[in-house]
């Protein structure tokens, strides 16, 4: 992300850019019996730009290329809506925002089975 950001300042395009995980485990029932347990992982990658006053928005599941979402983005700037602001700067923003609970994360599919049964 690092390399997008830097990649945009050189070009002097304002950018934004966020990744995001999310872990989900689910545990199905039917007629109070044990149907399915399943885990999915969803990792994903997204930049917004600011070109010439236009926004451009570009997205893409991980592993993505930054360098690529950085110039897909700038190209939509042309066709994006008109701004009207300006990015925050990064001095002061956390690199990482903590948005779980970690009593949730620390739970077994085991401990959802036990919950439904």
């Amino acid at each position: 992300m690092e390399t997008l950001l830097e990649a945009a300042k050189k070009r002097g395009v304002e950018a934004e850019a966020f990744t995001a995980a999310t872990r989900q485990t689910s545990v199905q029932f039917e007629n109070g019996r044990l149907k399915k347990v399943e885990t999915s992982l969803r990792e994903g990658m997204a930049v917004r730009v600011i070109v010439a006053g236009r926004l451009g928005f570009a997205a893409a599941t991980l592993p993505a290329d930054p360098l690529r979402l950085l110039e897909e983005a700038v190209a939509l700037a042309e066709f994006g809506k008109e701004a009207g602001f300006s990015f925050p700067a990064a001095t002061g923003v956390p690199k990482e925002i903590p948005v779980f609970d970690e009593t949730v994360d620390r739970m077994r599919p085991e401990d959802l089975v036990a919950m439904g049964e």
